[in-house]
Parts: structure tokens; C-alpha cells; sequence
């Protein structure tokens, strides 16, 4: 784990995890407590071994910074904007990632 220092690879990783989930929370528990899907942030933490994201908001502090949306221009919180491209609009986690890398995230912060 190690080797993934951006966001883009731990979501990409996190694809091998889980089917991709939509709405709701990070996690979709069914009556054993076992994962059967997750978001893409969720399919991240998974990749990385954490238990929640507050390691993965320590370990990418990008999360927490402004950005333009891709779909609607609006400025918000990353990792909101993550929620929102998954929940939404549907988007993959490949295809989030693919924006990531596009958009060099690592990051420029709007000002």
C-alpha cells in the first residue's frame, strides 16, 4: 500500500475490492457484517486497508479542498464532489479516477 500515493490508484485498487455501490454510505453491510459493495471512497479505504475515512482524509488531504465540479461548475469539498459524481451522476469509479488524473488532482486548490 505503500506505492499508492494518489488518490486515483487507491480508487482504481478499490475496484478489485467490491461492486460499486450507489447512495447511501461508504459501506452496504448485508446480515453477516460482510462488505457487499461500496462507493468509490469507500472502495478506497478498502484498497488501503482502513477501517474509515478520516485515515484516508489524513492520508489525502486533497479531499478536503475546494474544486470545480465537473458536471455542474459549482466550487465544493472534493471528497463531496466524489459522493456526488458516484451517487448522482452515476459516473464509475474508473471513470472518477480517470477525472482525477485528467485534472492532475494533486491538487491546485481553487482559490
Amino acid at each position: 500500500m505503500d506505492k499508492i500515493n494518489k488518490l486515483s490508484q487507491a480508487i482504481r485498487l478499490g475496484i478489485k475490492f467490491s461492486p460499486q455501490y450507489f447512495g447511501g454510505g461508504y459501506f452496504n453491510y448485508d446480515n453477516k457484517a460482510e462488505i457487499i459493495a461500496a462507493c468509490t471512497l469507500g472502495r478506497a479505504i478498502l484498497a488501503l486497508g482502513y477501517t474509515n475515512d478520516h485515515k484516508l482524509l489524513q492520508r489525502f488531504p486533497e479531499l478536503e479542498s475546494r474544486q470545480k465540479h465537473p458536471v455542474t461548475g459549482r466550487k465544493d469539498q472534493l471528497h463531496c464532489i466524489i459522493v456526488d459524481l458516484n451517487d448522482e451522476y452515476k459516473w464509475t469509479s474508473g471513470k472518477i479516477a480517470d477525472w482525477l488524473d485528467r485534472e492532475n488532482r494533486i491538487l491546485k486548490c481553487l482559490k
